[in-house]
C-alpha cells in the first residue's frame, strides 16, 4: 500500500450506523446504496468541490474486534467547506487530517473492493498502524475504479 496525508475536507451524504455482527454491514451497506442510488441522492447534494463518490467509514466502535465491529459509514460526495444542504436527509462531515495509506482497486466491482478490505482487515498492528479514524472508497469519475484509502497513525 502506498502512504499519503491529506488535509481535512467536507463530505455530505447518506449515513447510516453499522456492525460486522451477524453479517450486518452487507446488507446495511446494499440497502445504502440503494436508497443513494432510488432517491437520486447525488442530484441534492449542493456545493460540490470535487465530482468523485466518496464512501467515508468513521466512528469505529470495538475497532478490533473484527466480528463485531461497529462504524459509520457515509455516502457522498466532498463539499466546499461550511456549506449547508437544504435537504435535511443529508448529513455533513468534516474528516480531519490525517496519514493514510491506500491501494488502487480496479475491474469488478464491488467484488474486488471487498476483497481488498478482507485483506486489509487481515493486517496484523505490525503490518497496518490503522488509526481507525476516517476511512475511505473515493470512486473514479467514471465508476470503474476506487481508491481505498485507511486511517494510519505514523
Amino acid at each position: 500500500m502506498e502512504k499519503y496525508s491529506h488535509g481535512s475536507f467536507q463530505v455530505t451524504g447518506y449515513k447510516i450506523t453499522t456492525t460486522k455482527k451477524n453479517n450486518k454491514e452487507a446488507k446495511d451497506i446494499a440497502d445504502a446504496w440503494a436508497k443513494f442510488m432510488t432517491d437520486n441522492m447525488a442530484d441534492k447534494i449542493l456545493h460540490k468541490a470535487y465530482p468523485t463518490l466518496h464512501m467515508v467509514y468513521y466512528n469505529y466502535v470495538d475497532a478490533y474486534n473484527l466480528e463485531e465491529r461497529g462504524y459509520d459509514m457515509l455516502l457522498g460526495f466532498m463539499t466546499e467547506l461550511n456549506t449547508e444542504q437544504v435537504d435535511k436527509s443529508l448529513t455533513t462531515i468534516v474528516v480531519p487530517p490525517q496519514d493514510y495509506e491506500y491501494v488502487k482497486v480496479d475491474g469488478e466491482l464491488p467484488k474486488n473492493l471487498i476483497l481488498e478490505w478482507q485483506k486489509v482487515n487481515a493486517l496484523s498492528k505490525n503490518e497496518c498502524k490503522r488509526a481507525f479514524g476516517y476511512d475511505m472508497d473515493m470512486y473514479n469519475a467514471d465508476m470503474t475504479g476506487v481508491t481505498l484509502t485507511v486511517s494510519v497513525n505514523k
